[in-house]
């Protein structure tokens, strides 16, 4: 039974009863109850899930109320059947450049950070010949290529001002996956914060509350510079000096690292044990979508084979750590937060470990955002996933 179907039959309730306080209907699949004049849908899943301590319930059970974790505990209780699955956190991509994934396959190998993106980059030329069509298909392909990956929230550095903003939102129409537009020469009414490289921090304006997010530590001295403006937000740190690295801790910056793009644009390492060591909020990113498929999972295991960084740190970075920097209520399996969960095989031990190393998008059997089931199949432990491969 549908939720508008169920509404009906609480109205026609109501009009019987003439005062009621309370009613409620349980179907196969959802609890619905009427408290006051409030409709409420409510979903409970039995399954294993990952706490915010990053330890394992393995017979719990999530209850998901109006999109969001309104309980999540040990016990299996009366409920759907998702015993098969582990259920975490939907990862949040710290940086990408969405934009980008029009030029998925060109050829960057040898370039340098400044000879592939810089101003004078190849990136530039190759948005010469590129089509509004060509760029939001890509970027729609893409977008549905992170959410059946278990990305349910991107940062996104948009670039072409307002008109940039407009391709995207164009592109995610009727997709799920959240945004967190970060713009440049815009309106700032049409996106959440900034989005910036230090040569166009003269955009930042004083008072603006809205994100700042600015590149940063491709280059030496960059930092130094960006440190300048306050952001909230810096991206890439690769070049960071430990001075840098403790003032950005003393602020309660946030890092936001892209290891894979790094190494492939040889821009260097960013010192993850030391920033995580100073108490730095760090986050993973998969940067430039021509440069990198926009795979967490991916990302994940690259810094767990190239980095002295344990599994907990790395899945913190990938979930709790994003949702931090950017002022997100979702990143745990929490009360209160929202329910932007992925689903995916069942470790046989060690699920830390697993998901932070051999976890990859095959794994992932179903993803919920604000509540809704978007890619899955009820109490199946088939694989369902739906979404478009990535470009």
């Amino acid at each position: 039974m549908n939720a508008k179907l169920l509404a009906v039959l609480v109205s026609k309730t109501q009009r019987v009863l003439r005062t009621p306080k309370f009613f409620e209907f349980r179907g196969k699949r959802n609890f619905l109850s009427l408290r006051g004049n409030k409709i409420t849908m409510q979903r409970i899943i039995n399954v294993s899930f990952l706490t915010p301590g990053f330890e394992v319930v393995n017979e719990g059970h999530i209850v998901v109320e109006d999109g969001r974790i309104s309980d999540a505990a040990d016990g299996f209780i009366a409920g759907e059947p998702y015993r098969d699955f582990l259920a975490v956190p939907g990862m949040i991509n710290s940086h990408t450049h969405l934009g980008d994934a029009f030029a998925k396959g060109a050829d960057f190998s040898g370039l340098s950070v400044n000879e592939a993106v810089g101003p004078k980059g190849l990136k530039w030329k190759l948005y010469e010949n590129s089509t509004r069509r060509q760029r939001i298909s890509a970027m729609r392909k893409t977008a549905g290529y992170m959410l059946s990956s278990g990305t349910t929230t991107f940062a996104d550095f948009r670039e072409f001002g307002n008109e940039g903003i407009a391709e995207l939102r164009a592109a995610l129409r009727g997709i799920a996956i959240k945004p967190v537009v970060l713009g440049r020469n815009c309106e700032l009414s049409k996106c959440g914060g900034l989005g910036l490289n230090v040569d166009s921090l003269g955009q930042i304006q004083n008072n603006m509350k809205k994100i700042i997010a600015i590149h940063a530590g491709e280059n030496t001295g960059e930092i130094e510079i960006a440190l300048k403006y306050d952001p909230d937000v810096l991206i890439h740190f690769t070049k960071a000096t430990e001075q840098e690295i403790e003032t950005a801790a003393r602020r309660g910056l946030s890092v936001v690292a892209c290891p894979r793009s790094n190494m492939k644009l040889g821009a260097g390492k960013p010192p993850l044990r030391q920033m995580l060591d100073a108490g730095i909020n760090a986050a993973l990113g998969t940067d430039n979508a021509m440069i990198n498929t926009p795979d967490m999972w991916c990302e994940m295991k690259f810094v767990f084979e190239n980095f002295d960084v344990s599994p907990e740190e790395i899945l913190r970075m990938a979930t709790i750590n994003g949702a931090k920097a950017f002022g997100l209520n979702a990143g745990a399996i929490e009360k209160g937060r929202f329910a932007d969960i992925v689903f995916t095989d069942k470790p046989n031990s060690d699920a830390v470990y697993w998901l932070a190393e051999k976890c990859g998008a095959g794994n992932v059997k179903g993803v919920m955002v604000g509540g809704k089931l978007i890619i899955g199949d009820y109490g199946k432990s088939a694989p369902v996933i739906h979404g478009n491969r990535y470009i």
